[in-house]
């Protein structure tokens, strides 16, 4: 939190409350509030009837991450000194360095889609709309406040199950579950070892437990179906990132049925999510929901609906390195474009050139080389350039 309690003082609901918010919020939106989208009352405050410490919790809604830098300029001008997400993914925290007269609050900055926000939200609103729940809660606070009055990290430890069981039920619609679907969940990934599966693993396993990643190989076992890669750089890498590869060679007729088989081993080991790297996947009716529920799983999807310039530049943002390995002749990609590493430069390139830097469409695939997911690079080396029909594919092997 912004500012961390010391005593655990849970007080009646107070109407001025509401009050206090609608001030703090003017005088935040004084000073950014052509940066942002709204300002948000969210936490135990915001909820009319339940008891609360007398902490006005405050999210600052923006766009995207673009309008932070600026946000954090100007608040630091105002006495603001920002904290970070302190552990909480898609929440930046700020606290003040003086009295301004108001009641104590928290005050944070989020993306709209970032799950810190959704997840206040989703709270929030589920507790103004069902009494019986906030008069629950309500009684868990006050009696974890007497078990635990002085430490506020018990205190939180004892709602948060309380939380989940919310969040499980609110969550979990095709609107907003997916994005967070691995949070605090054992989870299996799938994993074609290019940069949107590696991306959506690195952010699954910040908040949630991996216990295996699912690679499809073609018929023969040869190369791996997503990006044509050889078991042997696929096995690398999973060996680089720590955890166990579920692994099976299939044709498309019986794909998903040996998914299933895969999905039903992971879920034997305890998975209760299956995470992919999906971006564009309709709402309703889409194949991959189709499959987690009849394996009796969840799905998570952390880049679900995310920009595509947007998901490029978050994977390059933090240092991770992949190598374009094969392409589509017909849609704008060259074989000039096959080994070439991402970089922001090459992103605008692509784009300059008409060409979705995602490659949402199969303009080309990528195999992950290093980055923080990774204990230790994946030493590769480049083979001749191949063809089949449309497509050219440049092999990588290992270079041990």
């Amino acid at each position: 939190m912004a500012e961390r309690t010391r005593v655990i003082e849970i007080v009646p609901y107070k109407q001025e409350w509401k009050e206090a918010f609608e001030q703090i919020a003017a005088m935040i939106g004084s000073y950014i509030g052509d940066l942002i989208l709204r300002i948000e009352h969210v936490g135990s405050t915001s909820v009319e009837g339940l008891p609360a410490k007398p902490i006005i919790d405050l999210d600052i809604v923006i766009d995207s991450y673009e309008m932070l830098p600026a946000i954090v300029e100007r608040l630091a001008k105002e006495g603001y000194v920002h904290q970070g997400n302190m552990g909480v993914e898609g929440r930046e925290a700020f606290q003040r360095t003086f009295n301004d007269g108001h009641m104590k609050y928290h005050l944070y900055v989020c993306p709209k889609d970032g799950k810190g926000f959704l997840e206040h939200i989703a709270l929030r609103d589920y507790l103004r709309q069902y009494p019986s729940a906030r008069d629950a809660y309500g009684e868990l606070k006050q009696q974890l406040a007497k078990q635990h009055p002085s430490d506020i990290d018990r205190y939180v430890e004892g709602k948060t199950d309380f939380v989940r069981s919310i969040l499980d039920k609110v969550l979990f619609t095709p609107t907003t579950g997916w994005k967070s679907g691995a949070d605090g969940r054992t989870f299996v990934a799938l994993f074609s070892g290019g940069k949107d599966s590696t991306l959506a693993l690195y952010k699954a396993i910040q908040v949630g437990t991996c216990i295996g990643v699912i690679t499809m190989l073609e018929e023969e076992g040869t190369r791996s179906r997503a990006h044509g890669m050889p078991p042997e750089v696929v096995k690398a890498q999973v060996e680089s990132i720590g955890v166990p590869l579920y692994a099976s060679a299939t044709s498309w007729k019986a794909y998903e049925e040996n998914l299933m088989r895969l999905l039903a081993e992971a879920k034997s080991q305890g998975a209760e999510v299956l995470v992919s790297g999906d971006i564009d996947v309709p709402a309703h009716g889409n194949w991959l929901d189709r499959v987690t529920q009849n394996a009796g799983l969840k799905l998570g999807m952390p880049l679900w609906e995310m920009g595509h310039r947007e998901a490029v530049e978050d994977f390059i943002r933090h240092d991770f390195i992949t190598m374009i390995v094969s392409v589509d002749l017909t849609k704008g990609m060259t074989e000039q474009d096959l080994g070439r590493i991402f970089t922001l430069d090459y992103v605008q390139e692509l784009e300059d050139r008409g060409i979705d830097p995602c490659g949402e469409s199969g303009e080309f695939h990528t195999t992950v080389i290093d980055g923080p997911l990774f204990q230790q690079p994946i030493p590769v080396r480049k083979s001749e350039i191949t063809y089949d029909g449309k497509y050219a594919f440049l092999p990588l092997e290992l270079d041990l």
